[in-house]
């Protein structure tokens, strides 16, 4: 797919997402630490209406976004790390399509673990053996998002 092709160059030059077929709320896109390269993230300015989660969800086989809902690191930084340049996109990385998720949290699972004993309580019933992926679940309900901006990532590459 060629770079002005890509979903969130679209909405870099078409905020709207009309090309996309979207009718989004007013919103940017957000590149990685030094700006450069082609944007990682669209995050609405406003918080959008609810519905738009479930739209975004069933046009992503067609748009390539996904819906995500995010957190600022604290409350008195709600802007960190997704409109303050501190995402750190690895531009060699493949397409995330292509990772193998159970392969890729594997290797990262020890990474994460608590060092101290008695802070391993937090991850009990699983040790320091990567526990693997929990088995599929069947959705029965659609989630509402909570209040604040929605972003949407792409799985394009």
């Amino acid at each position: 797919m060629a770079t002005e092709d890509h979903p969130l160059a679209v909405l870099a030059g078409d905020p709207t997402g009309g090309r996309l077929g979207l009718d989004l709320p007013a919103g940017t896109t957000v590149h990685g630490c030094g700006g450069a390269g082609r944007p990682i993230l669209w995050i609405s300015d406003t918080e959008p209406p609810a519905a738009l989660w479930e739209t975004l969800r069933a046009q992503h086989t067609r748009t390539g976004l996904w819906p995500l809902l995010l957190e600022g690191l604290c409350d008195d930084e709600p802007n960190r790390p997704w409109r303050s340049g501190e995402l750190h996109p690895d531009p060699a990385a493949p397409d995330p399509a292509v990772h193998d998720v159970d392969a890729v949290l594997a290797r990262r699972w020890h990474d994460v673990l608590p060092v101290k004993d008695d802070e391993r309580a937090a991850i009990a019933p699983f040790g320091e053996g990567w526990p693997g992926l929990a088995a599929p679940g069947t959705r029965t309900r659609t989630p509402a998002p909570p209040n604040g901006p929605v972003s949407s990532s792409s799985s394009r590459g």
